[in-house]
């Protein structure tokens, strides 16, 4: 199988690692927190003027997981930017790109750390302006305008290139919807009077450092047709692994989805799909056995049945724990009873403590993409087929929560024993 995708998904997950040491939590309102942006070592950090909705009272989470006191140096609403002083040193400013390098279709990557790790949509840059009036009254003389989501908390967070550098500041106080990027650019690159006449303002005697500019990392021509076919054959072997899930009365559309854990008929699946009684099960072969529920744990959403059946194709197993933000995923299932459909995304966070989701203090795969009813547990995969996830629900406008697959171990080890052992 070709490595492109792969390798392109670590790229991007690489990206987010790159910048991710320079992409901070703003604590300045009562809800949710934001993100903001190192822009020196000795604590001058970048955020959006729309989530600073305080004077003081005003926290940074920094990337070491230290939370510490910020004041506010300045704000300019019409370009809605503004900088805060945070009580830290030794931080590591971002690196920096101007926006005149970018084109038309180049990826993107929108970061944010409303919580202590951080979170990643992709988009492309859908279109670039040399010029803007915000309806704020501020002139900016670049903006970019792409389909990477901003979730809640990620304004005042880095809009980045292939390569982790930021090319823009994530807002969306004047749009709604897509995002909306801010771009600070470079002198070296293309000027900026609005970017001098805001640093200015805000920082004392320029003392926030300006990094080169470089260009971006386009998507090559060979690596477009290449990705289609790749990303084909992946489905295509994860499929084999998948079944619909049935109870009485559910009709021929099934419940939701399951994957194939053992080739002597074990199946996991969601908690809430097999909620009912009278289970059956449709193998990819296209015959429908009855089904045992074997365990079920609704707290973490789980469940194994098992079916009468023998040399079944189960699904390789990945390393949920390894999973980073950025990373590309496939989720599997039979979304409004339409068969093995797939859908893909990348990874926005890992862990517990997702804000504003049910069971927040359990484990959780979040990922920039919409479940539908039918996609609840079936696996989400990494680009090499294996399972780093079991589909559960989708919270908020497209993102998609899975069950990590550690999490789906350890609740067969303790309820199964040596009978959940992989082959």
């Amino acid at each position: 199988m070709s490595e492109v995708l792969s390798s392109l998904s670590d790229d991007m997950a690489a990206a987010v690692a790159a910048a991710s040491p320079s992409v901070v939590r703003v604590a300045a309102r009562d809800r949710l927190p934001a993100s903001g942006i190192v822009w020196s070592t000795d604590g001058a950090i970048v955020t959006a003027h729309h989530v600073v909705e305080r004077n003081d009272n005003i926290y940074v989470g920094l990337p070491d997981g230290r939370t510490v006191p910020a004041t506010l140096v300045g704000r300019d609403s019409t370009t809605d930017l503004a900088v805060l002083r945070a009580e830290a040193s030794g931080l590591t400013p971002a690196t920096w790109t101007g926006p005149d390098s970018l084109r038309v279709g180049h990826l993107v990557l929108a970061l944010g750390r409303p919580v202590q790790a951080v979170w990643a949509t992709m988009g492309i840059v859908s279109v670039l302006g040399q010029g803007w009036a915000t309806p704020a009254g501020g002139q900016l003389d670049h903006y970019l305008n792409t389909d990477a989501i901003n979730y809640p908390g990620f304004s005042g967070g880095p809009l980045v290139d292939g390569s982790g550098r930021v090319v823009g500041i994530n807002t969306s106080a004047w749009l709604h919807g897509r995002g909306m990027v801010l771009t600070v650019p470079s002198p070296t690159t293309v000027p900026s009077p609005t970017v001098h006449r805001v640093v200015e303002t805000l920082l004392a005697h320029g003392r926030i450092r300006w990094d080169g500019a470089s260009l971006p990392t386009p998507v090559p021509e060979t690596l477009v047709k290449q990705l289609g076919g790749e990303i084909g054959e992946v489905v295509q072997r994860v499929r084999r692994s998948l079944v619909q899930i049935h109870s009485a009365g559910s009709g021929r559309h099934g419940i939701g989805a399951g994957t194939i854990w053992h080739p002597d008929g074990l199946i996991v699946t969601n908690a809430h799909v097999v909620a009912r009684n009278s289970l059956s099960v449709t193998l990819p072969s296209g015959s429908t056995l009855p089904a045992r529920l074997l365990a079920r744990d609704s707290r973490r959403d789980v469940a194994a049945l098992v079916v009468d059946a023998r040399g079944l194709s189960a699904i390789e197993l990945g390393d949920s724990k390894g999973v980073q933000s950025g990373q590309w995923v496939l989720a599997l299932g039979h979304p409004w009873g339409v068969a093995d459909a797939a859908t893909a995304g990348v990874v926005i966070g890992v862990g517990a403590g997702f804000p504003d989701i049910p069971q927040s203090h359990q484990e959780w795969i979040a990922v920039g993409l919409t479940l539908r009813p039918g996609h609840s547990g079936g696996p989400l995969v990494d680009v090499q087929g294996r399972l780093v996830g079991i589909n559960t629900f989708t919270t908020g406008p497209e993102v998609g929560m899975a069950v990590p697959v550690h999490v789906a171990k350890s609740f067969l080890r303790q309820k199964l024993g040596s009978a959940s052992q992989h082959a």
